[in-house]
């Protein structure tokens, strides 16, 4: 009797790790769209989060890159980036699949529930970030990527710094082993020259607006986006940007929030986020990228460098590249990624 329990300990054994988990169904082999629904940002106030997939039809693979998008732009704007990622990806090995997040109102994702559009800061963008993570992890959307352009490798900052405050990091909470950040915005840590002669501010007063739906919003017009986010310091426009046109028919421009805005520059009644040093530090096991570009008008070559440093620990600069060239603009990702791709080549970048 005693040999007959042992044959069928081991069929019993084996059928369960051969048998698939409930949640490992294949998942579609062309691009779609997920929601994470009510997310709570607040105590009572949820938002449905919309997120593109985008997805490589002729390879399959487990690789997925979650992408955060830059101010006032949409998760539309990621599909150059992910289809140059798709055809080849100098930078290491094939990425098969990204996952784009709407932010609050744009794209597909919902208003608030609760609180007036306006009222969102940064920290909401982040809490609608974790929670959209957390979401995608039901619906069998693992990223081991995480990429934010311009305010959203801020945003990308943020996240990090909350879940260390919270006791956990990104590897532990979403097994996130790398993030990349593009143009990124900067902590109040690192100075930053256009908001310290007001520059900045001044481009953003010019935008703000009353939406009679959404209220006291930055408005950035689909007409005026092109020469914002692809010129060079010469002010020529990137000839690979899209025009405003394009801008528009392809849904890449959305409201941001006054108090987003003004979190983001420091004005009243907010300060510029802060980050802690070493946030990306080998300790917290999320392998930092940083890249910089030679003609963005927003973030200089300096400042990009030393926020690598301050985030990462790493003074030798070991992940950390540069894009050149006369359109190596502030939104290239957008304009231009196979280049930025190709300059990348030979870097330690990682996607």
């Amino acid at each position: 009797m005693q040999h007959s329990i042992i044959p069928l300990a081991f069929t019993i054994l084996f059928s369960f790790f051969l048998t698939p988990a409930a949640d490992a169904n294949p998942l579609p082999n062309s691009d779609y769209d997920v929601f994470a629904e009510d997310v709570e940002l607040r105590p009572g106030v949820t938002v449905d989060v919309h997120v593109k997939i985008y997805v490589d039809e002729d390879r399959p693979c487990r690789r997925t890159v979650f992408a955060v998008p830059g101010f006032s732009t949409t998760a539309a704007t990621w599909e150059p980036l992910a289809e140059a990622l798709f055809a080849e990806n100098p930078t290491g090995p094939p990425v098969c699949r990204v996952a784009a997040i709407d932010l609050p109102a744009r794209g597909g994702t919902s208003v608030p529930t609760n609180l007036p559009f306006s009222d969102l800061d940064l920290d909401d963008h982040v809490t609608a970030i974790l929670g959209t993570l957390e979401a995608l992890r039901g619906q069998g959307v693992r990223p081991r990527t995480i990429i934010g352009l311009s305010q959203g490798g801020l945003l990308v900052q943020m996240a990090q710094q909350r879940l260390l405050d919270e006791g956990s990091n990104l590897r532990n909470r979403f097994r996130i082993r790398k993030a990349v950040l593009l143009a990124s915005a900067l902590p109040v840590e690192i100075p930053w020259l256009l908001h310290e002669i007001g520059a900045v501010q001044g481009l953003i007063s010019q935008f703000a607006t009353v939406d009679p739906v959404l209220g006291d919003v930055i408005d950035i017009p689909a007409a005026a986006a092109p020469p914002i986010f692809f010129s060079n310091f010469s002010g020529e426009i990137d000839p690979a940007a899209p025009t405003g046109a394009e801008m528009g028919a392809l849904g890449y421009i959305a409201p941001e929030p006054l108090y987003a805005a003004l979190h983001l520059i420091g004005e009243e009644p907010f300060s510029r986020p802060s980050v802690d040093a070493g946030i990306f530090g080998p300790q917290h096991r999320t392998r930092l990228s940083v890249v910089g570009f030679e003609q963005d008008v927003f973030f200089m070559v300096d400042e990009i460098a030393a926020l690598y440093e301050y985030l990462s620990g790493d003074a030798n600069g070991r992940r950390l590249a540069w894009v050149d060239g006369p359109f190596s603009v502030h939104a290239m990702a957008i304009s231009n990624p196979e280049d930025m791709l190709l300059a990348l080549t030979g870097s330690n970048v990682r996607f």
